[in-house]
């Protein structure tokens, strides 16, 4: 099933972004830090008390839909005092201040303050107290502020090394527009499903895409969903041994399913866990987008999923869901 082939420093690429709260001017300096790292700027005091127990809960929480547990966000901290010029660098930014003379907690959010891309956000409250129910209540909107930065970021790599030769094949023949990396090849293609796959020695990247009109409301439940990725993945996508084939795993895991809202698009997101049948033992994580396309009244289905049975998965099922995120139909 997987073909190896060496995309080592591609990757690396990919997951690297190549004094007190001031300036350093205008000319601004790449970001450093890696990718889902965060920076926690407080005081150390703040940082083992009930502040840095909130910040630890919400940021660090298991993501949901990977076979192990891995963190939401990679965090590291730094004292406000220390917070210098070396520590200004970083990607992902989130300060506390404590201001008595504030009335009222405040949370700002600024871009490319001290280097690009950077995401910086701030807390302001009158007392630490204040400054943990405060995060707390805004914990949601925070991680997913972080976490689109992320996507954002790994669009934007996508973009700069695009497989334009396949983005043209997917529109001319499935009407949409999907940016994937050079390094793809076209597995499987024909008018009902096509699959793209990316491989290296130790993990393979791959794309599902299919549609079907739609007809009834029924197609976007989790249950359609994943009957009708079965269906296909058993017809065209098989394991390391020819009589297996990949479903979707109901067993380890709750497969999770949710509406969003996909720029202008309505999609059902689903997530979980995949696996080879007997007597193969292959398996790893799946995303899967189901998109309402008003004007074709079709459902566009983009699946991704990993195996990458050594490394860690987060940042590679992160940067295919950040192209699922920036589809386009046609």
């Amino acid at each position: 099933m997987f073909k190896a082939s060496i995309l080592c420093m591609l990757m690396l690429w990919l997951l690297n972004a190549c004094s007190h709260f001031g300036s350093q001017g205008n000319g601004l300096l790449s970001s450093s830090g890696h990718a889902g790292e965060v920076l926690i700027v407080c005081s150390d005091n703040q940082w083992n008390s009930s502040l840095g127990e909130a910040v630890k809960k919400t940021l660090t929480q298991s993501v949901l839909g990977l076979p192990q547990s891995e963190p939401m966000f990679n965090l590291s901290h730094v004292a406000i005092e220390r917070f210098s010029a070396v520590y200004q660098k970083q990607r992902n930014i989130v300060y506390f201040q404590i201001d008595a003379s504030k009335r009222e907690p405040q949370i700002t959010v600024s871009n490319d303050k001290w280097a690009t891309p950077q995401l910086i956000i701030k807390v302001v409250a009158p007392d630490a107290q204040t400054a943990v129910d405060y995060f707390n209540l805004n914990a949601k909107a925070i991680t997913d502020r972080l976490l689109q930065t992320e996507f954002k970021r790994f669009e934007r790599a996508y973009r700069s090394k695009q497989n334009f030769k396949i983005t043209q094949m997917l529109e001319k023949n499935y009407h949409l527009q999907l940016i994937v990396l050079q390094e793809f090849i076209v597995a499987v293609q024909n008018d009902e499903f096509c699959w793209l796959r990316m491989d290296t020695k130790e993990w393979t990247q791959s794309f599902l895409i299919y549609t079907q009109d739609y007809t009834d409301t029924a197609q976007l439940t989790m249950r359609q969903i994943i009957d009708r990725r079965n269906e296909l993945t058993k017809k065209y996508v098989f394991g390391s041994i020819d009589s297996s084939y990949i479903v979707v795993d109901e067993k380890h895991i709750p497969v999770e399913s949710q509406n969003v809202k996909v720029g202008q698009y309505f999609a059902v997101r689903t997530s979980g866990l995949w696996e080879t049948t007997y007597p193969d033992f292959m398996g790893g994580a799946f995303v899967n987008y189901a998109f309402l396309d008003t004007t074709r009244q079709r459902i566009v289905n983009i699946d991704a999923f990993l195996y990458a049975p050594s490394d860690k998965k987060r940042d590679y099922m992160r940067q295919m869901e950040a192209a699922i995120q920036a589809v386009e139909l046609k």
